[in-house]
């Protein structure tokens, strides 16, 4: 590509100049260089916050819900968190209104600061949710009216809209936070679902989100060296929670800008969604409190059944990658058969789910 720099009878301005450079973000040498200073920010920044945690006796103690057996240092999500706003600071340059990444980026670092909070002092469920609440929307304000959220063809009132939105939105903090139970799930979750959201981001021609997707994946990438299994530090609520929403505001942005649907965006995150959904409607069933700490999602009790963290996590990646992401391209560009391609992907998560009796505490089967 070739830069055109245009000289005005005042001359090149400085802003002018940057805007024009960042405008070329798909040029590889630049998407390069931000990638791997993202990745190698976050895999110093780690190692910081580890040292940090040790030193302040941030440890994640062993009990009998724990999948660790070690003491282990938490609130390393600290590093990707400060690796992401960094690689996204460039998507300012970019954006002619910005106000929505503004709104990301403000809710997704409250998210973070009250889940480094709860993992300190452990917040009541009721202030978690007024909070989570606050935050969310904060995110969905730049969005409304809900004018390309149109659902299969049918249009919602826009009052329905920041009802289902802010749901989702709150689900996905708490979800991700109730998914991240053992070593590398959460980045693993996190650095496959960004990959596909960059490539359908290409498909489509959103160079913009493309770019936020692929900072993500690089994040996370410098952060799974230090929370492959064995961990050596756990990311923390300030890291899940963060990733919950961010993704939630990702997603949303995306179905704005025509860039894929929610209904698609949901398919690339079903590992998460369909284990944590199914779960948790078992569970009310049966009559328990949705917030009472537990382990009976579908991958716990896969590694309790004797399935190691690794293979569940590459199991994760390859579900994430052959199944989820080809179906996602697939009903991106089939926009009429996006809820059958939906429901589709969602029945082998099922299937598993059922399977492994998520929701009931009863351990089925080892390992083979």
């Amino acid at each position: 590509m070739v830069f055109e720099f245009h000289f005005g009878k005042d001359g090149l301005g400085t802003e002018r100049i940057v805007k024009e450079l960042i405008f070329s973000l798909e040029t590889m040498p630049f998407i390069a260089v931000w990638l791997s200073f993202t990745f190698l920010l976050v895999l110093f920044a780690t190692k910081w916050v580890r040292s940090l945690a040790l030193r302040k006796n941030i440890i994640d103690m062993p009990n009998s819900r724990s999948s660790h057996k070690t003491p282990t240092p938490r609130g390393g999500g600290l590093a990707f968190v400060l690796g992401i706003s960094m690689g996204h600071s460039v998507l300012f340059f970019h954006e002619g209104s910005n106000l929505w990444l503004l709104c990301l980026h403000f809710s997704s670092l409250l998210i973070a600061f009250i889940g480094w909070i709860d993992d300190q002092i452990s917040l009541s469920p009721q202030t978690r949710l007024i909070l989570q609440l606050f935050a969310t929307l904060v995110l969905l304000f730049p969005f409304q009216p809900f004018s390309g959220f149109s659902f299969h063809m049918t249009d919602f009132p826009n009052w329905a809209y920041w009802v289902m939105l802010t749901l989702f939105v709150m689900w996905s903090i708490n979800l991700y936070n109730f998914m991240d139970g053992i070593d590398g799930l959460a980045a693993i979750q996190a650095i496959t679902v960004s990959l596909g959201g960059a490539l359908l981001c290409h498909l489509n021609a959103d160079p913009v989100l493309c770019l936020a997707f692929l900072v993500v994946a690089f994040a996370c990438a410098g952060f799974i060296r230090w929370n492959w299994m064995p961990a050596k530090i756990f990311s923390g609520d300030a890291g899940s929670t963060y990733l919950g929403i961010l993704f939630a505001g990702l997603m949303v942005a995306a179905a704005s800008r025509e860039t894929f649907s929610l209904l698609v965006g949901l398919i690339l995150m079903g590992s998460f969604y369909v284990d944590a959904t199914f779960t948790l409607l078992f569970r009310l069933g049966k009559g328990q409190k949705p917030h009472q700490a537990h382990r009976t999602h579908t991958y716990q009790k896969a590694n309790q059944a004797g399935y190691s963290s690794r293979r569940i996590c590459h199991a994760v990646a390859l579900i994430n990658i052959l199944w989820l992401l080809p179906l996602g391209v697939l009903a991106s560009s089939k926009t009429t058969m996006e809820v059958y391609v939906f429901f589709l992907a969602c029945l082998p998560l099922v299937a598993l789910s059922l399977f492994f009796k998520a929701g009931n505490s009863k351990i089925v089967g080892h390992a083979p």
